[in-house]
């Protein structure tokens, strides 16, 4: 069952959340971890800043949008891999408005280097212990 509708279904919510992102302005969040074969994962996330339609609890929702493994991470896969996404959901350059990341000097340097869209801003959380 698996082998023959996943795929299907993942490519079905996958196109329902592309409409959904359409022309919105978005935070991109991203966010590295290693798996269990200390592999780098880059998960690039997506918040909609659209205040109307949050959550029916009134919070935002954020929607995981794709999940990269990197051999390595450093600004240019982190940016390649958030450009790649964004591009993927055709999510308007001018409509990232928030880049957040951990506050490591190579998300630092993604976003002043290459995502720093025309009215994004950069918010870091400190997470790292």
């Amino acid at each position: 069952m698996r082998d023959c509708y996943l795929f299907d279904v993942y490519q079905t919510e996958r196109a329902a959340l592309k409409e959904l992102v359409a022309n919105k302005q978005v935070a991109m969040i991203v966010d590295e971890l290693s798996d269990s074969k200390e592999r780098f994962v880059l998960d690039v996330k997506a918040a909609f800043l659209d205040f109307d339609k949050l959550s029916p609890g009134g919070n935002s929702v954020a929607w995981l949008l794709d999940s990269h493994f990197l051999s390595k991470t450093n600004n240019r896969t982190v940016s390649q891999a958030v450009v790649k996404t964004m591009h993927g959901y055709s999510i308007e350059y001018d409509n990232g408005r928030v880049f957040n990341s951990d506050n490591v000097s190579y998300m630092r340097k993604a976003f002043c280097d290459t995502l720093s869209c025309p009215f994004c801003i950069h918010i870091t959380c400190h997470s790292q212990s």
